[in-house]
């Protein structure tokens, strides 16, 4: 919101700078993020009437004019439209200074244009910075003193920030009212006297209100009216604060309501059919030109004014241009309202239309202001169009609004404070906000009348809240902070994931993190992976049809993100994450911690050697084996899967204990053509919660080996179709004591139906240097017990 400080001096007498009056509002809770024209952008710069004009003698766009200052004359070469005789306009002499729209400071100096002198310049509203008006130079009151300087029209302007159920301040008079209450001054209604039709006119205008949304309905015919630009002043005024200027009558109401905080609109009376106005609502979806030529279509039930044949404004919110104020008008009613914030508030969001009145009417406006704020306008018109008469006044109220009455506890209001303050300081500083003080008890009880302006009062913290900012938040006692530690032990499973989290980062892998919720659509990908149909999880109450189904698996959420990724080329992907998964397994909702990882492109980030390839199964299967090493002394083992996400024999599920834990996998191309990714994609999934059951309590450290080990290699053929995985089990069945690793040094196929593994195993004695014969020992049992099994 932005006001003037000149607004402000219409209720309050200040002369303090507007820094400083910034700085009261802001620490009265009413933050000010800036001042626009703090100071004048020009100096030296005075009325100064237009004394007589000529032709320019070698251009027919410039005129040359004399121009009076107060004390002497000057020739001025002038280009606008409206230089004319008898204008006073704004006159930068020789040597004032102005700002152009880059911000550069020029001085003013004698010219020569087209061979002709001139001495100074004749300026626009927009060149002085008052407003964006350009088309021609400023045409000021004709009552103005010629020769004053005009630096007073250079109003400050406070940009302030207000929350929402701040509805009060949207108005001069509010935030006059507050800065009166932080300074101890009293406040200055506007005085104004308005003349009334003497004859009888109760038959020019009927109002009906048939909705209990709206509890009270004022209009007011004005007749004879003359639609004319607003004077500077007022056009000055409008701009500065944000409001476009459209004539007299328009502008009239908008002042109005940027005074009073009532919104208010004119009808222009003689395209009222049956000189009758109703309150109602919209039994049928219409379709309605408002004010902006925008058709909109008003939802049924919607809050409406109509006269006896269509809808001429959607209440609260925007009027029609059927019934619109334009330069033919001569008769206008006048209209100021009480409706219900939430019917406004539902309207306009169905409209996706918001503007300044149901802004104010949302919030909530002052029930009992609004006959003199439309009496105001009335008289602010009467001023603007000198012919106007005010003719009839109607105030329908269907339900008064009574006062709130809260009681206030000295006691709590001190604690809650944290100093102790006062009942006499209390009732000052509710006296001050014009807060009516209905009854003092004996045990310090305050009973409080509430203004039927401020509608965000409703709890006795509000009040309390009133004193504190009142009294001056620098003001309340600093304590020096106290620190109590919790007798609460740390989370083993925070510990736990940061654990996890920084060994992956040691491997070179970078942290994700995605949203628990995703569409019904991806949970299509996730059930790829043989969940029960049952599984997903479907959230009760959402927002957003793209976040409505708890993820049961971290798989589709990891595909958007590579997806996003290499639409911007970013294309060599080490990620993973830690978050939860929801699923149904039979009748009961399961929540575990689930750790994801993915990689995609490149081994290495940036490397020119032509050995950097791309990343493929092993890769993920070797961060896996760390991963799980690292977490758990338990076995684990990959079996081979069948899952449709994953690629047909690039896939495994993870085992400990014959429980399954996890799975790796190769994306299947036909997932990865759905999101249209281009690259392979190779992702796992753990059960962190069943890891961290099993985890390591303590980490043990052993002697380095003091005896050299034996190696012996192995190489068998097999089918292609048989796991080596059996061979290894074979292998550990023996319970070799001297073998202490064996593992995969090559593979490769022989033939078509046939592959060649060979395995290598390490042969050590902890106890002294193992003989040859030993090796061959040993060596030559787990072959001849291989060979019996192949031979099966």
């Amino acid at each position: 919101m932005k006001i003037t400080y000149s607004l402000l001096k219409e209720f309050l007498q200040i002369d303090e700078e507007p820094k400083d009056i910034a700085h009261l509002l802001t620490m009265a809770g009413i933050e000010v993020d800036n001042i626009e024209n703090e100071k004048p952008s020009f100096t030296s710069v005075i009325s100064a009437l237009v004394e007589d004009t000529k032709k320019h003698p070698d251009a027919d766009t410039l005129t040359v004019a004399t121009v009076f200052d107060g004390a002497e004359r000057h020739q001025v070469v002038c280009g606008a439209h409206n230089c004319k005789k008898g204008l006073i306009t704004a006159f930068a002499r020789v040597g004032s200074t102005l700002i152009d729209e880059d911000g550069k400071v020029f001085k003013i100096k004698k010219a020569k244009l087209r061979g002709v002198e001139s001495f100074g310049m004749l300026c626009s509203a927009k060149e002085l910075r008052l407003s964006q008006e350009a088309l021609g130079i400023l045409e000021l009151n004709e009552n103005i003193e010629i020769g004053k300087n005009l630096e007073y029209l250079a109003d400050p302007i406070f940009e302030i920030s207000l929350t929402p159920n701040l509805g009060h301040l949207l108005s001069a008079i509010g935030l006059a009212r507050d800065l009166a209450a932080v300074m101890d001054k009293k406040i200055k209604i506007p005085s104004f006297k308005l003349s009334e039709e003497t004859k009888k006119t109760d038959n020019l205008l009927d109002v009906s209100i048939e909705d209990a949304r709206s509890d009270r309905y004022i209009a007011r015919v004005i007749k004879n009216i003359k639609v004319a630009p607003s004077p500077f002043w007022l056009k000055n005024r409008l701009e500065a604060c944000g409001f476009r200027s459209v004539n007299n009558i328009v502008d009239s109401v908008n002042y109005a309501m940027l005074l009073f905080g009532h919104p208010m609109h004119a009808f222009d009376m003689d395209k009222i059919e049956g000189n009758k106005l109703i309150v109602t609502n919209e039994k049928n979806e219409t379709t309605f030109t408002c004010l902006d030529e925008s058709e909109r279509v008003i939802p049924t039930g919607s809050l409406v004014i109509k006269d006896m044949k269509k809808t001429v404004a959607i209440a609260g919110i925007m009027g029609g241009l059927n019934t619109s104020v334009n330069e033919s008008t001569k008769n206008i009613i006048l209209e100021a309202a009480h409706f219900d914030p939430i019917s406004i508030r539902k309207t306009s969001k169905l409209l996706n239309l918001k503007t300044e009145s149901s802004m104010r009417f949302e919030k909530g406006i002052d029930f009992e202001m609004i006959p003199f704020a439309i009496d105001y306008a009335a008289h602010l018109i009467n001023e603007l169009s000198k012919e106007s008469i005010n003719s009839c006044k109607i105030d329908k109220i269907a339900k008064k609004q009574e006062l709130k009455t809260i009681s206030l506890r000295v006691k709590k209001a001190q604690k809650i404070i944290g100093n102790i303050i006062s009942l006499n300081e209390i009732i000052n500083i509710f006296e001050r906000l014009e807060f009516k003080i209905v009854k003092k008890s004996a045990e310090d009880e305050v009973l409080i009348e509430v203004p039927s302006y401020r509608n965000d009062i409703s709890l006795e913290i509000d009040l309390i809240e009133e004193i504190a900012r009142i009294y001056g938040y620098n003001n309340l006692q600093k304590k020096p902070p106290l620190y109590r530690s919790s007798s609460i032990t740390h989370s083993e499973a925070y510990f736990f994931e940061q654990r996890v989290k920084s060994y992956l980062r040691s491997c070179s892998m970078q942290e994700i993190i995605t949203c628990d919720l995703v569409s019904p659509k991806l949970i299509q990908t996730a059930k790829l992976l043989n969940l029960d149909k049952d599984a997903p999880i479907e959230v009760k109450y959402f927002k957003s049809i793209d976040q409505s189904v708890l993820r049961p698996t971290l798989l589709p959420s990891f595909l958007e993100t590579i997806k996003y990724n290499l639409d911007h080329n970013n294309f060599n992907l080490p990620i993973f994450e830690l978050s939860k998964v929801h699923l149904k397994n039979d009748d009961k909702y399961v929540e575990r911690n689930s750790l994801a990882i993915a990689l995609s492109g490149k081994r290495t980030l940036h490397l020119w050697d032509k050995s950097n390839f791309d990343v493929n199964f092993y890769d993920l299967k070797g961060i896996l084996e760390n991963v799980i090493s690292a977490i758990t002394d338990k076995k684990y083992l990959f079996k081979k899967s069948t899952l449709s996400a994953f690629h047909p024999g690039r896939q495994a599920n993870i085992f400990i204990d014959e429980i399954d834990v996890g799975i790796i996998g190769e994306i299947h191309p036909k997932v990865l053509q759905e999101y249209d990714i281009k690259k392979r994609v190779y992702f796992s999934e753990l059960n962190l919660s069943y890891l961290m059951k099993n985890k390591k309590e303590d980490i043990k450290f052993k002697n380095l080996p003091s005896y050299p080990g034996s190696e012996r290699d192995l190489t068998i053929t097999l089918k292609e179709d048989f796991e080596i995985q059996n061979i290894l089990n074979i292998i550990e069945k023996l319970k070799i004591n001297l073998l202490e690793k064996v593992y995969i040094l090559d593979l490769f196929k022989s033939t078509e139906d046939k592959k060649n593994v060979t395995l290598r195993f390490f042969y050590r004695d902890q106890n002294k240097t193992i003989s040859n014969e030993e090796v061959e020992i040993e060596h030559l049992k787990i072959t001849q017990e291989i060979t019996k099994h192949l031979e099966k």
